[in-house]
């Protein structure tokens, strides 16, 4: 697992990185929102091989740190997330998604992140909150006329947005060979058996986020 969260002070040596860095890690569980930065002069993810790894990428996170995913939205150049954690595994989480992106990056031949790539964490303070969080980010793509309301598939809005998710089927990961597993995921993480995993889409959000919390 990638989680250096110590050695990133000397990566940037930026007294203000570092103040960021110190007040995150203070933070305790709560529900927050990460917000990567917005990458100006590239993106995140450039076709539906990049978006279905980013997608597998945040069931990594699910499966592998102490946090629950809430909701999520994989824009082309930012992330959007609301997750329930600590402050210090907000870090983690942004690093690991940020190690993740420049791999494959680096493997499709695009320019990786820069080094001073970056995030917000905010606090939610309550369920009233978290309702507009949720809708706004429901909305993200609509808005920016990337997609029919509900209907953009890289995030978890659609599981509740659009009648259509209930139609797609995947693959449960205990009825796949793992070496299909580790193919599309693209990590020999050791997925729940019952999580599904469609061709096109990687690791289905409904196997792995608090829908409960959003219904």
């Amino acid at each position: 697992m990638f989680v250096e969260t110590d050695n990133l002070p000397h990566l940037w040596g930026m007294d203000t990185r570092q103040k960021e860095m110190r007040e995150y890690k203070a933070l305790p569980r709560g529900r927050y929102h990460l917000c990567t930065n917005g990458w100006q002069e590239g993106k995140l993810f450039n076709n539906v091989g990049q978006f279905r790894y980013g997608m597998c990428t945040m069931a990594i996170v699910a499966a592998q740190f102490d946090v629950d995913i809430i909701s999520f939205e994989l824009m082309p150049n930012h992330i959007h997330a609301i997750i329930e954690a600590t402050g210090e595994t907000c870090l983690a989480v942004f690093l690991f998604i940020r190690h993740r992106i420049n791999m494959k990056l680096k493997e499709d031949g695009y320019p990786l992140l820069p080094e001073e790539y970056w995030f917000v964490l905010k606090p939610i303070p309550d369920d009233n909150a978290l309702q507009q969080l949720l809708i706004y980010l429901a909305r993200n793509a609509y808005e920016k006329n990337m997609a029919i309301p509900g209907g953009y598939p890289w995030g978890s809005s659609y599981l509740f947005f659009s009648r259509v998710s209930d139609f797609i089927q995947g693959t449960s990961v205990e009825q796949m060979k793992q070496s299909d597993v580790r193919r599309i995921v693209g990590s020999k993480c050791q997925l729940p058996g019952s999580w599904e995993i469609h061709p096109e889409l990687g690791v289905l959000p409904r196997s792995f986020v608090k829908t409960d919390v959003v219904r």
